[in-house]
């Protein structure tokens, strides 16, 4: 699954957003270093409430 491409669709954008500007558009900041894997599956999960709602 390709997280990413969900993220631009769930938001309605027309292209894919890499994950630090996909949680800029969430209003939120990366936590910790980029490109660390533990570190971006974090941050990624902080997104995924925004692409799969508990009420769609």
């Amino acid at each position: 699954m390709n997280l990413k491409q969900r993220f631009a669709k769930a938001c309605r954008l027309e292209r894919p957003l890499g994950l630090n500007g996909a949680l800029q558009l969430a209003g939120l900041q990366f936590n910790g270093q980029q490109h660390r894997a533990l570190e971006d599956a974090r941050n990624t999960a902080r997104l995924l409430p925004l692409i799969f709602p508990a009420n769609p």
